[in-house]
Parts: C-alpha cells; sequence; structure tokens
C-alpha cells in the first residue's frame, strides 16, 4: 500500500481529522496536483481553523497556479492562524511568504 492509499484509508476511517487532510494535500502536492491539494487543504481548515502550515503550503500551491491575489490572502489568513495558535516558527515562515508575495 502506497502512503497515498494509506492515506485514502485513514480518511475514510476517520473523516474529521484536519492532519490526514493535510497530509493527503501534501501528497498532492508532491504528485504535481495542486488543484486537488487546495481542496484536501481546504478541508483541513474547515476542520482546524488553525492548522497553519495548510495555509502555508495552500498558499504556495496557489503561487504555482499564478493565483497570486488569492497567495496572499491565504498566506495572510495563515498569518493569522499562526498568531492566534502561537505558533512563532509558523507564524515567521508566513511572514516571510507574505513579504514574497508583496
Amino acid at each position: 500500500m502506497t502512503r497515498f492509499d494509506a492515506l485514502h484509508h485513514l480518511i475514510a476511517e476517520n473523516p474529521h481529522d484536519a492532519e490526514l487532510r493535510y497530509l493527503l494535500g501534501l501528497e498532492h502536492v508532491s504528485r504535481g496536483d495542486l488543484e486537488q491539494a487546495l481542496l484536501c487543504f481546504d478541508a483541513c481548515l474547515e476542520r482546524n481553523a488553525d492548522y497553519a502550515y495548510a495555509y502555508f503550503h495552500a498558499s504556495r500551491a496557489l503561487q504555482e497556479l499564478g493565483r497570486m491575489d488569492d497567495a496572499r490572502a491565504m498566506a495572510l489568513r495563515g498569518l493569522a492562524a499562526a498568531r492566534r495558535a502561537r505558533d512563532a516558527r509558523a507564524a515567521s515562515e508566513l511572514e516571510e511568504l507574505v513579504d514574497e508575495l508583496g
């Protein structure tokens, strides 16, 4: 069973688990399927609005798709989430991404 298949199996067993959706999103990114990755990151954020790294990777996917305004908005939402969660590392990375996106 591949990691991709295992994540689908785990999600079927735990449909409300935000982290599993996030990890599946990363798998889609690694496969180059950015649209599907975005759906996974959105599903993650529906389950946990403070999952800062889901915002980060969603923003990167949007950037890759050329959706710069959406990418910046996503990064800003992530920065707010990281600050709410008091996750200094995520906040720092999201601040850098916001600066990069202009």
